[in-house]
Protein backbone atom coordinates (compact mmCIF):
# COMPACT_ATOMS: atom_id res chain seq x y z
CA UNK A 1 0.00 0.00 0.00
CA UNK A 2 1.28 3.49 -0.70
CA UNK A 3 1.00 6.33 2.33
CA UNK A 4 1.20 9.56 0.10
CA UNK A 5 1.79 12.70 2.45
CA UNK A 6 -0.28 15.85 0.68
CA UNK A 7 -2.96 13.04 0.78
CA UNK A 8 -2.68 12.41 4.41
CA UNK A 9 -4.45 15.61 5.80
CA UNK A 10 -1.44 16.72 7.88
CA UNK A 11 -2.30 19.81 7.17
CA UNK A 12 -4.81 19.36 10.04
CA UNK A 13 -2.13 19.26 12.62
CA UNK A 14 -0.72 22.95 11.57
CA UNK A 15 -3.95 24.22 11.45
CA UNK A 16 -4.76 23.08 15.31
CA UNK A 17 -5.41 25.66 17.47
CA UNK A 18 -4.01 23.23 20.55
CA UNK A 19 -1.09 21.75 18.94
CA UNK A 20 -0.13 25.78 18.23
CA UNK A 21 -0.67 26.46 21.46
CA UNK A 22 1.87 23.58 22.66
CA UNK A 23 4.37 24.80 20.40
CA UNK A 24 4.41 28.54 21.62
CA UNK A 25 4.70 27.33 25.31
CA UNK A 26 7.22 25.01 24.61
CA UNK A 27 6.03 21.71 24.92
CA UNK A 28 7.43 19.13 23.33
CA UNK A 29 4.98 17.59 20.58
CA UNK A 30 7.54 14.68 19.11
CA UNK A 31 6.13 12.01 21.33
CA UNK A 32 2.26 12.88 20.44
CA UNK A 33 3.36 13.21 16.58
CA UNK A 34 5.43 9.37 16.93
CA UNK A 35 2.42 8.04 18.71
CA UNK A 36 0.73 9.27 15.47
CA UNK A 37 2.73 7.19 13.21
CA UNK A 38 2.66 4.39 15.37
CA UNK A 39 -1.23 4.16 15.52
CA UNK A 40 -1.41 5.11 11.51
CA UNK A 41 0.98 2.07 10.84
CA UNK A 42 -1.17 -0.51 13.25
CA UNK A 43 -3.75 0.52 11.89
CA UNK A 44 -2.98 -0.19 8.11
CA UNK A 45 -1.63 -3.29 9.02
CA UNK A 46 -4.46 -4.56 11.06
CA UNK A 47 -6.69 -3.13 8.61
CA UNK A 48 -4.79 -5.46 5.58
CA UNK A 49 -4.69 -8.27 7.48
CA UNK A 50 -8.61 -8.07 7.72
CA UNK A 51 -9.26 -7.15 4.76
CA UNK A 52 -6.80 -10.01 3.29
CA UNK A 53 -7.12 -13.19 5.52
CA UNK A 54 -10.46 -12.49 7.39
CA UNK A 55 -12.73 -11.94 4.63
CA UNK A 56 -12.65 -8.36 5.80
CA UNK A 57 -14.69 -9.58 9.16
CA UNK A 58 -13.25 -7.77 12.43
CA UNK A 59 -14.94 -10.53 14.79
CA UNK A 60 -13.39 -13.30 13.05
CA UNK A 61 -10.07 -11.63 13.20
CA UNK A 62 -10.80 -11.02 17.15
CA UNK A 63 -11.32 -14.85 17.49
CA UNK A 64 -8.14 -15.65 15.99
CA UNK A 65 -6.33 -13.62 17.90
CA UNK A 66 -8.04 -15.23 21.39
CA UNK A 67 -6.27 -18.43 20.17
CA UNK A 68 -3.21 -16.46 19.01
CA UNK A 69 -0.97 -16.04 21.64
CA UNK A 70 1.30 -17.94 24.07
CA UNK A 71 1.33 -14.41 26.33
CA UNK A 72 -1.86 -13.28 27.89
CA UNK A 73 -0.18 -9.67 28.39
CA UNK A 74 0.43 -9.59 24.75
CA UNK A 75 -2.91 -10.88 23.44
CA UNK A 76 -4.86 -8.98 25.90
CA UNK A 77 -3.24 -5.61 24.50
CA UNK A 78 -3.60 -6.33 21.04
CA UNK A 79 -7.32 -7.50 21.64
CA UNK A 80 -8.07 -4.43 23.88
CA UNK A 81 -6.34 -2.20 21.05
CA UNK A 82 -8.63 -4.20 18.04
CA UNK A 83 -12.19 -3.67 20.36
CA UNK A 84 -11.03 0.08 20.75
CA UNK A 85 -11.09 1.11 16.95
CA UNK A 86 -13.48 -1.37 15.55
CA UNK A 87 -15.22 0.27 12.69
CA UNK A 88 -12.20 2.27 12.05
CA UNK A 89 -9.99 -0.37 10.49
CA UNK A 90 -12.04 0.89 7.20
CA UNK A 91 -11.38 4.16 7.46
CA UNK A 92 -8.23 6.04 5.38
CA UNK A 93 -5.12 7.16 6.65
CA UNK A 94 -6.25 10.94 6.92
CA UNK A 95 -9.27 10.13 8.94
CA UNK A 96 -6.81 8.31 11.16
CA UNK A 97 -4.66 11.58 11.77
CA UNK A 98 -8.04 13.80 11.91
CA UNK A 99 -9.54 11.39 14.80
CA UNK A 100 -6.36 10.93 16.92
CA UNK A 101 -5.75 15.26 16.39
CA UNK A 102 -9.30 15.75 17.26
CA UNK A 103 -8.82 13.60 20.59
CA UNK A 104 -6.05 15.44 21.66
CA UNK A 105 -7.72 18.85 21.06
CA UNK A 106 -10.79 17.65 22.97
CA UNK A 107 -8.88 16.47 25.88
CA UNK A 108 -6.65 19.80 26.50
CA UNK A 109 -9.69 21.67 25.41
CA UNK A 110 -11.47 20.39 28.69
CA UNK A 111 -9.06 21.37 30.42
CA UNK A 112 -6.71 24.37 29.31
CA UNK A 113 -9.50 26.10 27.06
CA UNK A 114 -9.10 29.59 28.24
CA UNK A 115 -5.09 29.30 27.65
CA UNK A 116 -5.54 28.14 24.40
CA UNK A 117 -8.18 30.72 23.14
CA UNK A 118 -6.18 33.42 24.20
CA UNK A 119 -2.87 31.63 22.31
CA UNK A 120 -5.28 31.93 19.37
CA UNK A 121 -5.73 35.60 19.12
CA UNK A 122 -2.23 36.44 20.54
CA UNK A 123 0.45 35.21 18.57
CA UNK A 124 3.11 36.20 20.91
CA UNK A 125 1.31 34.58 23.61
CA UNK A 126 4.57 32.16 24.48
CA UNK A 127 6.35 35.40 25.75
CA UNK A 128 3.92 37.32 27.50
CA UNK A 129 3.77 34.42 30.52
CA UNK A 130 5.70 34.71 33.42
CA UNK A 131 8.09 31.93 33.87
CA UNK A 132 6.12 30.36 37.34
CA UNK A 133 2.86 30.92 35.13
CA UNK A 134 3.98 28.80 31.98
CA UNK A 135 5.85 26.14 33.88
CA UNK A 136 1.94 25.32 35.59
CA UNK A 137 0.62 25.39 31.84
CA UNK A 138 3.15 22.98 30.33
CA UNK A 139 2.90 20.77 33.50
CA UNK A 140 -0.67 20.72 32.80
CA UNK A 141 -0.32 20.50 29.19
CA UNK A 142 2.26 17.47 29.74
CA UNK A 143 -0.08 15.34 30.59
CA UNK A 144 -2.10 14.83 27.40
CA UNK A 145 1.21 14.62 25.37
CA UNK A 146 3.05 11.75 28.07
CA UNK A 147 4.24 8.51 26.93
CA UNK A 148 1.48 6.21 27.71
CA UNK A 149 0.20 6.08 24.64
CA UNK A 150 3.39 5.47 22.84
CA UNK A 151 4.14 3.22 25.36
CA UNK A 152 0.75 1.54 24.30
CA UNK A 153 1.57 1.57 20.80
CA UNK A 154 4.41 -0.55 21.35
CA UNK A 155 3.14 -3.22 22.98
CA UNK A 156 0.90 -3.55 20.22
CA UNK A 157 3.29 -3.42 17.79
CA UNK A 158 5.06 -6.12 19.39
CA UNK A 159 1.73 -8.16 19.81
CA UNK A 160 1.74 -7.83 15.94
CA UNK A 161 5.43 -8.93 15.20
CA UNK A 162 4.01 -12.15 17.35
CA UNK A 163 1.44 -12.49 14.52
CA UNK A 164 3.35 -11.77 11.39
CA UNK A 165 6.25 -14.27 12.94
CA UNK A 166 4.03 -16.77 11.02
CA UNK A 167 3.64 -15.08 7.82
CA UNK A 168 4.78 -15.77 4.48
CA UNK A 169 3.61 -12.99 2.23
CA UNK A 170 5.73 -9.68 2.63
CA UNK A 171 3.91 -6.60 3.52
CA UNK A 172 5.01 -3.18 2.27
CA UNK A 173 3.99 0.37 3.10
CA UNK A 174 5.43 2.84 0.48
CA UNK A 175 5.83 6.85 1.71
CA UNK A 176 5.49 8.80 -0.78
CA UNK A 177 5.71 12.50 -1.81
CA UNK A 178 7.95 13.06 1.48
CA UNK A 179 9.59 16.24 -0.24
CA UNK A 180 6.93 17.94 -1.73
CA UNK A 181 5.42 20.98 0.00
CA UNK A 182 2.16 20.10 1.86
CA UNK A 183 3.18 21.53 5.23
CA UNK A 184 4.60 24.62 6.52
CA UNK A 185 8.12 23.71 6.77
CA UNK A 186 9.04 24.18 10.34
CA UNK A 187 6.32 21.80 10.99
CA UNK A 188 7.06 19.28 8.51
CA UNK A 189 10.97 18.00 9.14
CA UNK A 190 8.95 17.83 12.78
CA UNK A 191 6.53 15.38 11.18
CA UNK A 192 9.29 13.44 9.51
CA UNK A 193 11.34 13.38 12.34
CA UNK A 194 8.87 11.60 14.33
CA UNK A 195 7.75 9.25 11.16
CA UNK A 196 11.52 8.22 10.91
CA UNK A 197 11.34 7.32 14.28
CA UNK A 198 8.21 5.19 14.19
CA UNK A 199 9.70 3.47 11.26
CA UNK A 200 12.71 2.01 12.34
CA UNK A 201 10.80 0.23 15.72
CA UNK A 202 8.88 -1.39 12.92
CA UNK A 203 11.84 -3.53 11.52
CA UNK A 204 11.00 -5.76 14.61
CA UNK A 205 8.18 -6.90 12.54
CA UNK A 206 9.24 -9.71 10.28
CA UNK A 207 7.65 -9.56 6.75
CA UNK A 208 6.42 -5.65 6.95
CA UNK A 209 8.70 -3.62 5.11
CA UNK A 210 8.25 0.23 4.87
CA UNK A 211 9.62 2.64 1.98
CA UNK A 212 10.57 6.21 2.66
CA UNK A 213 10.85 8.02 -0.68
CA UNK A 214 12.63 11.33 -0.29
CA UNK A 215 15.20 13.54 -1.22
CA UNK A 216 18.71 14.22 -0.48
CA UNK A 217 17.84 17.61 1.00
CA UNK A 218 14.79 16.72 2.91
CA UNK A 219 16.86 14.27 4.79
CA UNK A 220 19.89 16.64 5.12
CA UNK A 221 17.04 19.56 6.51
CA UNK A 222 15.74 17.01 9.22
CA UNK A 223 19.40 15.91 10.53
CA UNK A 224 20.15 20.35 11.09
CA UNK A 225 16.42 20.71 12.51
CA UNK A 226 17.81 17.46 14.95
CA UNK A 227 20.80 17.02 14.66
CA UNK A 228 21.57 13.10 15.36
CA UNK A 229 24.79 11.76 17.46
CA UNK A 230 27.24 10.30 15.36
CA UNK A 231 26.45 6.88 16.13
CA UNK A 232 23.12 7.31 15.12
CA UNK A 233 23.75 9.00 12.21
CA UNK A 234 25.89 6.13 11.28
CA UNK A 235 22.78 3.89 12.05
CA UNK A 236 20.39 5.96 10.45
CA UNK A 237 23.05 5.36 7.14
CA UNK A 238 22.29 1.53 7.69
CA UNK A 239 18.42 1.88 6.19
CA UNK A 240 19.07 3.95 3.67
CA UNK A 241 19.76 3.07 0.05
CA UNK A 242 20.70 6.04 -2.21
CA UNK A 243 19.58 5.60 -5.89
CA UNK A 244 21.84 6.86 -8.42
CA UNK A 245 22.19 6.65 -12.40
CA UNK A 246 24.76 5.25 -14.22
CA UNK A 247 26.25 6.12 -17.58
CA UNK A 248 24.21 3.63 -19.53
CA UNK A 249 21.35 4.38 -17.84
CA UNK A 250 21.23 8.01 -18.33
CA UNK A 251 22.52 7.34 -22.22
CA UNK A 252 19.26 5.18 -22.61
CA UNK A 253 17.24 7.18 -21.39
CA UNK A 254 18.20 10.34 -23.91
CA UNK A 255 18.67 8.00 -26.92
CA UNK A 256 14.89 7.35 -26.06
CA UNK A 257 13.50 10.41 -25.66
CA UNK A 258 15.19 12.06 -28.77
CA UNK A 259 14.14 9.17 -31.02
CA UNK A 260 10.43 9.70 -29.65
CA UNK A 261 10.19 13.40 -30.31
CA UNK A 262 11.61 13.02 -33.77
CA UNK A 263 9.92 10.03 -34.87
CA UNK A 264 6.57 12.15 -33.49
CA UNK A 265 7.52 15.20 -35.39
CA UNK A 266 10.28 14.82 -38.28
CA UNK A 267 10.86 11.34 -39.50
CA UNK A 268 10.03 7.50 -39.04
CA UNK A 269 13.42 6.51 -38.76
CA UNK A 270 14.90 5.92 -35.39
CA UNK A 271 17.04 8.67 -34.07
CA UNK A 272 19.07 8.64 -31.13
CA UNK A 273 22.17 11.27 -29.43
CA UNK A 274 24.43 10.56 -31.63
CA UNK A 275 22.88 11.59 -34.80
CA UNK A 276 21.88 14.89 -33.37
CA UNK A 277 25.06 15.68 -31.05
CA UNK A 278 28.32 15.19 -33.75
CA UNK A 279 31.46 15.31 -32.40
CA UNK A 280 32.65 16.79 -35.46
CA UNK A 281 30.61 19.78 -35.46
CA UNK A 282 30.93 20.17 -31.43
CA UNK A 283 34.30 19.69 -31.32
CA UNK A 284 33.92 19.32 -27.06
CA UNK A 285 37.32 18.03 -24.98
CA UNK A 286 35.45 14.99 -24.41
CA UNK A 287 32.78 13.06 -26.58
CA UNK A 288 29.45 15.13 -26.33
CA UNK A 289 27.47 12.80 -24.05
CA UNK A 290 30.17 12.41 -21.76
CA UNK A 291 30.61 16.14 -22.00
CA UNK A 292 27.31 16.44 -21.09
CA UNK A 293 27.11 14.05 -18.35
CA UNK A 294 30.09 15.65 -16.68
CA UNK A 295 28.10 18.94 -16.45
CA UNK A 296 25.24 17.16 -14.73
CA UNK A 297 24.95 15.61 -11.12
CA UNK A 298 23.79 12.25 -13.11
CA UNK A 299 20.05 12.66 -12.47
CA UNK A 300 17.96 12.39 -15.42
CA UNK A 301 16.43 15.90 -14.92
CA UNK A 302 19.87 17.15 -15.45
CA UNK A 303 20.47 15.43 -19.08
CA UNK A 304 17.18 16.06 -19.60
CA UNK A 305 17.14 20.13 -19.31
CA UNK A 306 20.91 20.33 -21.18
CA UNK A 307 19.13 18.40 -24.50
CA UNK A 308 16.21 20.80 -24.37
CA UNK A 309 18.56 23.91 -23.98
CA UNK A 310 20.51 22.77 -26.83
CA UNK A 311 17.28 21.83 -29.13
CA UNK A 312 15.72 25.37 -28.00
CA UNK A 313 18.73 27.25 -29.23
CA UNK A 314 19.14 25.54 -32.31
CA UNK A 315 15.78 26.00 -32.87
CA UNK A 316 14.61 25.80 -36.62
CA UNK A 317 17.62 24.99 -37.84
CA UNK A 318 19.38 21.68 -39.56
CA UNK A 319 21.88 20.93 -37.03
CA UNK A 320 23.31 21.88 -33.62
CA UNK A 321 26.22 24.11 -34.42
CA UNK A 322 28.93 24.46 -31.32
CA UNK A 323 28.15 28.39 -31.13
CA UNK A 324 24.57 26.78 -30.33
CA UNK A 325 25.73 23.93 -28.29
CA UNK A 326 28.00 27.06 -26.26
CA UNK A 327 25.25 29.29 -26.04
CA UNK A 328 22.80 26.11 -24.84
CA UNK A 329 26.06 25.04 -22.23
CA UNK A 330 25.48 28.80 -20.41
CA UNK A 331 21.76 28.50 -20.25
CA UNK A 332 22.00 25.27 -18.73
CA UNK A 333 24.74 26.38 -15.92
CA UNK A 334 22.64 29.34 -15.12
CA UNK A 335 19.79 27.44 -14.95
CA UNK A 336 21.36 24.85 -12.93
CA UNK A 337 22.82 27.34 -10.47
CA UNK A 338 19.32 28.56 -9.73
CA UNK A 339 18.01 24.85 -9.11
CA UNK A 340 20.67 24.41 -6.62
CA UNK A 341 19.62 27.43 -4.77
CA UNK A 342 15.94 26.66 -5.22
CA UNK A 343 16.23 22.86 -3.67
CA UNK A 344 18.52 23.35 -0.87
CA UNK A 345 17.64 27.39 0.22
CA UNK A 346 15.42 25.69 2.95
CA UNK A 347 18.56 23.48 4.11
CA UNK A 348 20.93 26.57 3.79
CA UNK A 349 19.38 29.32 3.70
CA UNK A 350 23.12 31.49 2.57
CA UNK A 351 23.52 28.39 -0.24
CA UNK A 352 23.09 31.53 -2.66
CA UNK A 353 25.79 33.53 -1.09
CA UNK A 354 28.29 30.63 -0.87
CA UNK A 355 27.74 29.49 -4.85
CA UNK A 356 29.02 33.41 -5.35
CA UNK A 357 32.40 33.08 -3.30
CA UNK A 358 33.31 30.57 -5.81
CA UNK A 359 32.71 33.37 -8.83
CA UNK A 360 36.30 33.60 -10.63
CA UNK A 361 37.79 30.83 -9.04
CA UNK A 362 40.20 28.05 -10.63
CA UNK A 363 38.54 24.59 -11.12
CA UNK A 364 41.26 23.52 -8.69
CA UNK A 365 42.67 24.18 -5.00
CA UNK A 366 42.60 23.64 -1.68
CA UNK A 367 40.55 24.74 1.29
CA UNK A 368 43.13 26.43 2.74
CA UNK A 369 42.99 29.10 0.09
CA UNK A 370 39.78 30.34 1.62
CA UNK A 371 40.88 30.44 5.43
CA UNK A 372 41.93 33.96 5.09
CA UNK A 373 40.70 37.39 5.93
CA UNK A 374 39.85 38.48 2.38
CA UNK A 375 37.55 35.70 1.90
CA UNK A 376 35.81 36.22 5.51
CA UNK A 377 35.23 39.83 4.63
CA UNK A 378 33.55 39.18 1.11
CA UNK A 379 31.47 36.49 2.73
CA UNK A 380 30.44 38.85 5.30
CA UNK A 381 29.35 41.50 2.34
CA UNK A 382 27.23 38.97 1.12
CA UNK A 383 25.33 38.11 4.25
CA UNK A 384 25.46 41.78 5.47
CA UNK A 385 21.62 41.61 4.74
CA UNK A 386 19.88 41.14 7.62
CA UNK A 387 17.72 38.51 5.68
CA UNK A 388 20.92 35.94 5.78
CA UNK A 389 21.54 35.99 9.19
CA UNK A 390 19.09 33.02 10.51
CA UNK A 391 21.38 30.96 8.75
CA UNK A 392 24.00 29.13 11.48
CA UNK A 393 26.71 29.94 9.21
CA UNK A 394 26.51 33.88 9.74
CA UNK A 395 27.01 33.07 13.41
CA UNK A 396 29.84 30.94 12.71
CA UNK A 397 31.51 33.98 11.05
CA UNK A 398 30.49 36.37 13.50
CA UNK A 399 32.14 34.54 15.98
CA UNK A 400 35.52 33.97 13.53
CA UNK A 401 35.73 37.52 13.18
CA UNK A 402 34.52 39.10 16.42
CA UNK A 403 38.01 37.95 18.44
CA UNK A 404 36.40 38.85 21.19
CA UNK A 405 35.24 35.01 22.70
CA UNK A 406 37.76 32.45 23.73
CA UNK A 407 35.38 29.37 22.71
CA UNK A 408 34.91 31.33 19.54
CA UNK A 409 34.87 28.72 16.37
CA UNK A 410 38.48 28.33 14.67
CA UNK A 411 38.53 29.77 10.74
CA UNK A 412 38.76 26.10 9.40
CA UNK A 413 35.81 25.46 11.25
CA UNK A 414 34.30 28.10 9.13
CA UNK A 415 35.88 26.07 6.19
CA UNK A 416 34.74 22.73 6.98
CA UNK A 417 31.12 24.56 7.20
CA UNK A 418 31.56 26.72 3.96
CA UNK A 419 33.36 23.10 2.03
CA UNK A 420 30.79 20.98 4.12
CA UNK A 421 27.37 22.70 2.18
CA UNK A 422 29.35 23.26 -1.28
CA UNK A 423 29.78 19.49 -1.10
CA UNK A 424 26.22 18.48 -0.12
CA UNK A 425 24.53 20.47 -2.65
CA UNK A 426 26.80 19.25 -6.01
CA UNK A 427 28.28 22.08 -6.06
CA UNK A 428 32.10 21.18 -5.37
CA UNK A 429 33.81 17.61 -4.89
CA UNK A 430 36.42 17.49 -2.21
CA UNK A 431 39.22 14.72 -2.00
CA UNK A 432 40.86 14.43 1.66
CA UNK A 433 43.66 12.08 0.79
CA UNK A 434 45.78 12.35 -2.52
CA UNK A 435 45.42 8.88 -3.26
CA UNK A 436 41.96 8.36 -3.34
CA UNK A 437 39.25 9.51 -5.80
CA UNK A 438 37.31 12.91 -6.04
CA UNK A 439 34.62 12.59 -3.79
CA UNK A 440 31.00 13.81 -5.02
CA UNK A 441 28.27 13.68 -2.81
CA UNK A 442 25.69 12.32 -5.51
CA UNK A 443 27.85 9.26 -6.40
CA UNK A 444 28.33 8.12 -3.01
CA UNK A 445 26.18 6.05 -0.69
CA UNK A 446 27.64 8.33 2.25
CA UNK A 447 28.25 12.36 2.27
CA UNK A 448 31.57 13.61 3.49
CA UNK A 449 31.52 14.24 7.02
CA UNK A 450 32.20 17.63 7.93
CA UNK A 451 34.84 16.79 10.28
CA UNK A 452 36.74 15.10 7.53
CA UNK A 453 37.53 18.17 5.99
CA UNK A 454 40.65 20.28 6.75
CA UNK A 455 43.14 22.74 5.19
CA UNK A 456 45.01 20.57 3.35
CA UNK A 457 41.44 19.07 1.66
CA UNK A 458 41.16 19.42 -1.98
CA UNK A 459 38.56 20.98 -4.04
CA UNK A 460 37.04 20.65 -7.43
CA UNK A 461 34.19 22.80 -8.77
CA UNK A 462 31.55 21.07 -11.03
CA UNK A 463 31.51 21.33 -14.57
CA UNK A 464 28.07 22.01 -14.31
CA UNK A 465 28.64 25.41 -12.89
CA UNK A 466 32.08 26.35 -15.23
CA UNK A 467 29.89 28.64 -17.20
CA UNK A 468 27.51 30.18 -14.53
CA UNK A 469 30.44 31.01 -12.59
CA UNK A 470 33.26 31.87 -14.66
CA UNK A 471 35.67 29.17 -13.54
CA UNK A 472 39.39 29.85 -14.20
CA UNK A 473 41.83 27.41 -15.21
CA UNK A 474 39.54 24.41 -15.63
CA UNK A 475 42.73 22.88 -17.58
CA UNK A 476 44.90 23.30 -14.00
CA UNK A 477 46.49 20.18 -12.40
CA UNK A 478 44.34 18.08 -10.50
Amino acid sequence: MTLELDELALSYLTNSDELNFLRKIDVDITVFLQALWRHIFCVQLISHTIQNKNDGDEVKFLKKLQNWFSSSNTKDTLLKYVEENQGKFWNTADATVSELTETLSSNLNADLGAEIQKSTVNAGYGRTLTKEKKTQIQEKARKHVDHKLLQELSKVQKSLAEYFSDQSEPFYIIIDKVDEHWIDPEFKHMIIHSMFDSVKNLRKIRNVKVVIALLNDVYEKMNLVFPPSIVQLEKNDDYIIRLRWNKEQLASLVDKRINRLFRKKYTKENIDFSDIFTESKLKTKHRPLAYMLERTLYRPRDIIKFVNFCFKTAEGKADISKNDFSLAEKTYSDDRREALISEWKNVFPNIEPLLKLLDRQPQYFEVSKFNNNEIFEKLANLLADSSHHKDAIWSILDKVTDGKSETRPTPIDLCKEIFHRLHLVGAVALKTNADESWHWAYATTKPLRKNDITDETKVKISPMLFKTLGILNTNAQK
